[in-house]
């Protein structure tokens, strides 16, 4: 019987034997007449086997695993994306553009469907469409992808005012945004608004908990205003990224500056190791040794 196949198809699969697994789910398929469900899990199979490819660098047989995918299961645009998103990277966007052109799109999957687009114009460095068919995606419904690809083009065009302008409309609409709030804070601390940057990296940290430029920028306004959490800040920082030289560099100043200069001298010339030539890395460093 083909739920036999099925059986032996997924337990190949989960002793990291995918071809074999594959090979199963094929003599499920002839023995079931192609049953749907069958299909569904033939086409995961090649999927995943399409994106083991493409990691290992073998694109060409990426593209044929992900061809199959999408002949077993051809309304899951999330297959579709994998192989658009494997022909612009070997810049072939012709190919990508015929694949999603061939793809219907039903009412749920628009958003996704004019965000591929927006990525083939973009790709072909066609600035208007691309930004056209995001702001399409995001009309369709609201996603962090087609906002962060909305405001990358602002971004790239130098338009700051429709920039900023689009930032506000990304927090109406995705309030929980992480990428959005922390962009938000970093453009106050820029501006020299202390106050209300910290009110935007403490949103972020609420809403991502593993912010780490989030808790560096806080332990830098903790810092400036003479504020004891800075020392506080600059350690989770440094939980998340204890091999970053920015993150050891902030860590070993806040504890130089917290008295801790022996302990924070270690983390500073960890930081120097990493990154010999960063100027600030080398003067906390000149001056926490003078403390010593």
């Amino acid at each position: 019987a083909w739920q036999t196949s099925v059986m032996l198809s997924q337990l190949t699969f989960n002793e990291g034997n995918i071809e074999k697994a594959i090979e199963h789910i094929q003599l499920a398929l002839e023995k079931s007449e192609n049953a749907g469900f069958v299909r569904n899990i033939a086409a995961d199979l090649y999927n995943r086997q399409a994106i083991r490819d493409r990691a290992q660098g073998k694109i060409p047989e990426a593209k044929i695993s992900f061809l199959k995918a999408l002949e077993y299961n051809p309304v899951n645009i999330n297959y579709l994306a994998n192989l658009v998103d494997t022909e612009l990277f070997t810049n072939n966007t012709q190919e990508a553009t015929r694949l999603l052109d061939a793809f219907k799109p039903q009412e749920e999957d628009k958003a996704a469907w004019h965000y591929l687009k927006g990525l083939i114009h973009r790709a072909a460095e066609e600035t208007g469409p691309s930004l056209e068919e995001f702001r399409a995606s995001w009309a369709a419904k609201p996603t962090e992808s087609a906002a962060e690809a909305i405001f990358s083009a602002y971004q790239a065009a130098g338009n700051t005012a429709a920039r900023d302008e689009w930032l506000n409309e990304w927090l109406k609409e995705l309030p929980n945004s992480a990428k959005a709030t922390l962009v938000k804070a970093m453009q106050y601390q820029q501006a020299g608004n202390l106050k209300e940057a910290e009110v935007w990296y403490q949103r972020n940290v609420e809403i991502s908990a593993e912010s780490v430029i989030a808790f560096n920028n806080l332990a830098w306004i903790y810092h400036e205003q003479k504020d004891k959490r800075a020392l506080e800040f600059a350690k989770r920082a440094y939980d998340l990224a204890p091999q970053s030289p920015v993150i050891l560099d902030t860590y070993g100043w806040m504890l130089v500056s917290a008295g801790n200069v022996r302990e924070g001298v270690a983390y500073l010339e960890q930081a120097e190791k990493i990154a010999p030539d960063n100027a600030d890395v080398k003067e906390h460093l000149q001056k926490a040794r003078q403390q010593m």
